[in-house]
């Protein structure tokens, strides 16, 4: 229906009054607004930096990985309450943005009110993987990382969570976390 393309939702119900879907698009534009203003708040509470990338190789395992790709990123609790555990999701693009893999990570250790913790993950390598191959030999100058929460548990039992849609994406979890990453 045409009118759902212009307010976004399910339509004008018949037999409304136009008092009625006034009021209906103000609920909606209200919701959108909380929505914007909860993922601001989410975002700027819990940051994230790429501290590194690298690839460990190994013989080749069971489950047929050639080696992991190692990544280690710092978390850091910009807020003034303690964390008590947070679900995000972590990008890799390139120079221009195209995603080359996406990971939904999860840290339930907690995180005090402005601290920072570092957090150390792999994902199996094989070379017949495209995206494997990707993330490994991409050039560190045009790796792109970006952390987006999708919900934050405080030490008081509250919680942040992203909207309903961002929290749903197809994303399939192969970050496995922790991992010891060797020496440089």
């Amino acid at each position: 229906m045409l009118d759902e393309a212009f307010t976004g939702g399910d339509g004008v119900r018949k037999g409304l009054t136009v008092g009625e879907a006034i009021l209906s698009e103000q609920r909606f534009e209200l919701a959108q607004t909380n929505e914007r203003a909860e993922t601001t708040k989410l975002k700027s509470t819990l940051t994230a930096t790429l501290k590194d990338k690298r690839f460990v190789p190994s013989e080749q395992s069971a489950n047929g990985d050639e080696g992991e790709i190692a990544v280690q990123f710092v978390c850091r609790n910009e807020g003034k309450e303690d964390i008590a555990g947070f679900k995000a999701i972590i990008s890799f693009a390139n120079s221009t943005g195209d995603v080359i893999r996406e990971e939904r990570i999860n840290h339930n250790k907690g995180l005090p009110a402005g601290k920072s913790v570092t957090c150390t993950g792999s994902v199996g390598y094989h070379r017949s993987d495209e995206t494997s191959e990707r993330l490994r030999s991409i050039d560190p100058s045009s790796l792109r990382f970006s952390f987006t929460p999708q919900a934050i548990v405080f030490a008081d039992g509250t919680t942040l969570q992203a909207p309903y849609e961002e929290r749903m994406r197809k994303i399939q979890p192969r970050l496995r976390l922790p991992v010891a990453l060797p020496s440089p």
